[in-house]
C-alpha cells in the first residue's frame, strides 16, 4: 500500500489556488486543476467524508502512517495541528479495528475521499470489501498459527541471536517439558514390572528346574542327558510340583484344584507337544548302508515328520498344524521349531495324568526321530494379580544326548485392578500425549531443517525415540485388545491347555520397547548435562 503526496508544479498558482481554496472551502467542495498534473476523477461532494460537514477532515492517523504502511510520511507540523472532531455519525479516517485480528486497515473507506491539507493532496486508498476481508482473514489465521508454533517452540526453530529472551524461554520450556516426559515414562516403564515379578519367576523355577530326579539322584532337569532321564522327570519332579493336591498335614485341597504351593492356581492343564524328523533325512554313505539303515537328519521344516505313527489315534500320534494349536515358532538352543506337532493334554488330577505318561512311555512315544518335546503350564497368583507362563524345553540334538532350557514368562495381563494400576493407566494416556505432542515437533524440525536435520546424532536418536514410542503404544493398544477378547475364553474351559503364549508375548515385547525407549531417553540426558 502507498501514498502520493501532490504537490504544485509552480509555486505561485500553489500559493493561489490555497487562496482560493481557503475563500471557498466554507461552501463548495473544489475539484482538482488540471493544471496541477494531477488526472484523477473528479471528487464529488459526499466523497469527502460519511456525513457531517462537508469539508471537515479528520486527524491523520499515526497507525496509518507507522513504519508499517511506508508511503505515508507525515509532516511534524501535520501530526501537532489541532483537528476538529468528526461530526457524529461520521467515520474518521484513522479509525481502526479493534478486533484482536485486526490488521490496521480498518481506516479505509469503501468509497474513497481527498484532503487537502496544507497544499498537499492524501487519498484516501479505496480498497474492495471481499479483499479486505480476505486480508484481515489471512492475517488472523497467521496471528493464530504464530500462537500455536509456540507450543512447539524450540531451539532448533529460533535464532539465538534475532531474539536471545524467546530463545531462552523455548529452551527452558523445552527442558520442562522434557523433564516431566521422562517422569511419566519411568513411571509406566516401572509400574508394570516389579520386585514380585522376579520372585515369582524365581520360586517356580527353583520348583521343576533344581529338584532332584529322585531322593539320592543328584540330576536335575538341568543335568538331563537321556530320554530315560527325561521320562524319570515326567514322573517325578514334573507331576509332583504341578499337582499340589493336600497340605502338608494331608487335608485335602478344593477338588479339582491344583495350588502350586497353595498360592498359585493351573490354569487349564499341562501339554505335552513334541516334534519330529522324517527317517531317511539324510543319506548314509554305501560303505556303511549295511549296517546304519536309519537316518534321521537335524531339525528343519523341511525334514519334520507329519505323518501318523504308533497307535495312530488321538493328538498325540497324528500330527496337528500349528494354526490348530495356537502356537508360533520357537528358538531353541539346537533350532528353531514350529508351532505344531504331536501332543498330549494331560489331566485335572495327578493319579490320571500319570497314568497317561506311563502310556507314552510304553508304547515308544518318544524315538530316533524326536528333536524336540515342550512341557507347557500356566499358574495364576491372585494375590498379586500376575500369571507365570512357563515352557520347559528338552532338545534331542541329531548328536545324540539332551539340551534342556526353560523360559518363565511373569506378566501382568490384567490391567486396571488396584488404584496403582489407574495412576499408571493415566500416565499410558500422557505419555500417548506427550508422544504426539513429539511427532509433531519433530515434524516441525524437519520440515524447517530438511535433510540437514539429520546430520546430528542427537536429532536421529530424538526421531529414534518417537518412532519406537509409537510403535509401544501400538504394541499396548494391541495387547489389551487381545487380551480382553480371548482372556476369558481361555479360563473358562478347565479341562483344556490355554495357550497364553501369544499374550505373554505381547506384553514382553511392551515391556522390553519400553526399556529401550528409557535407556536412549537417559542417554538424551546425559547428552544434555554435557
Amino acid at each position: 500500500m502507498s501514498s502520493t503526496r501532490v504537490r504544485s508544479q509552480q509555486p505561485q498558482q500553489n500559493q493561489a489556488g490555497r487562496s482560493a481554496t481557503g475563500a471557498a472551502g466554507a461552501s463548495l467542495p473544489h475539484r482538482l486543476d488540471t493544471s496541477e498534473g494531477i488526472e484523477m476523477e473528479n471528487i464529488q461532494p459526499q466523497d469527502l467524508g460519511l456525513g457531517g460537514a462537508i469539508g471537515t477532515p479528520s486527524p491523520p492517523s499515526r497507525q496509518a502512517w507507522s513504519r508499517d504502511n511506508p508511503g505515508f510520511e507525515p509532516e511534524d507540523e501535520m501530526m501537532g495541528a489541532d483537528w476538529p472532531a468528526a461530526s457524529p455519525g461520521r467515520r474518521s479516517v484513522s479509525t481502526g479495528s479493534s478486533s484482536s485480528c485486526s490488521s490496521g486497515l480498518g481506516s479505509y473507506t469503501a468509497g474513497g475521499s481527498s484532503t487537502r491539507i496544507h497544499g498537499g493532496l492524501y487519498p484516501t486508498p479505496t480498497v474492495d470489501a471481499l479483499q479486505q476481508d480476505r486480508h484481515d482473514i489471512k492475517s488472523c489465521g497467521k496471528r493464530i498459527l504464530k500462537k500455536i508454533r509456540i507450543l512447539w517452540g524450540t531451539q532448533l526453530m529460533e535464532d539465538s541471536d534475532s531474539s536471545r529472551e524467546r530463545y531462552l524461554r523455548n529452551v527452558l520450556r523445552e527442558m520442562v517439558t522434557y523433564v516431566i516426559f521422562l517422569i511419566t515414562l519411568c513411571i509406566l516403564t516401572y509400574g508394570m514390572v516389579g520386585s514380585n515379578m522376579y520372585y515369582y519367576t524365581k520360586v517356580m523355577s527353583q520348583l521343576f528346574l533344581d529338584t532332584p530326579l529322585s531322593p539320592g539322584d543328584t540330576a536335575t532337569f538341568r543335568s538331563l542327558s537321556t530320554m530315560g532321564q527325561f521320562w524319570k522327570f515326567t514322573e517325578g519332579p514334573f507331576l509332583n510340583g504341578m499337582y499340589w493336591e493336600v497340605w502338608y498335614n494331608n487335608k485335602s485341597l478344593p477338588e479339582n484344584h491344583s495350588m502350586i504351593y497353595y498360592e498359585n492356581l493351573l490354569l487349564g492343564v499341562p501339554r505335552l507337544r513334541q516334534v519330529k524328523v522324517r527317517n531317511e533325512s539324510c543319506s548314509v554313505h554305501e560303505d556303511l548302508r549295511d549296517k546304519v539303515q536309519d537316518c534321521y537328519n537335524m531339525y528343519t521344516p523341511s525334514n519334520e515328520d507329519s505323518a501318523p505313527f504308533g497307535p495312530k489315534n488321538g493328538t498325540a500320534w497324528v500330527y496337528t498344524e500349528e494354526n490348530s494349536l495356537n502356537g508360533s515358532s520357537y528358538w531353541g538352543q539346537v533350532a528353531t521349531y514350529g508351532g505344531g506337532g504331536y501332543y498330549q493334554d494331560l489331566s485335572r488330577s495327578r493319579e490320571e495324568s500319570a497314568s497317561q505318561l506311563r502310556s507314552l512311555k510304553h508304547q515308544l512315544w518318544l524315538d530316533r526321530g524326536t528333536r524336540a518335546v515342550f512341557l507347557d503350564f500356566s499358574v495364576y497368583n491372585g494375590n498379586i494379580n500376575l500369571f507365570c507362563i512357563a515352557r520347559l524345553l528338552v532338545e534331542f540334538p541329531a548328536t545324540g544326548g539332551v539340551v534342556t532350557s526353560w523360559q518363565f514368562q511373569t506378566v501382568r495381563l490384567i490391567r486396571y485392578v488396584s488404584s496403582w494400576d489407574y495412576f499408571v493407566g493415566v500416565c499410558e494416556v500422557a505419555f500417548c500425549l506427550f508422544i504426539l505432542y513429539y511427532v509433531v515437533e519433530e515434524a516441525l524440525e524437519i520440515r524447517i531443517h530438511r535433510l540437514r536435520y539429520f546430520k546430528s546424532v542427537w536429532n536421529c536418536l530424538d526421531v529414534l525415540i518417537v518412532v519406537l514410542s509409537v510403535s509401544a503404544i501400538i504394541i499396548n493398544i494391541t495387547r489389551t485388545s487381545v487380551v480382553s477378547n480371548r482372556l476369558k475364553d481361555l479360563l473358562e474351559n478347565h479341562s483344556a491347555h490355554p495357550s497364553f503364549e501369544p499374550l505373554a508375548h505381547l506384553q514382553v515385547t511392551f515391556n522390553n520397547m519400553a526399556a529401550v525407549i528409557v535407556f536412549f531417553s537417559w542417554v538424551k540426558v546425559r547428552m544434555a548435562l554435557w
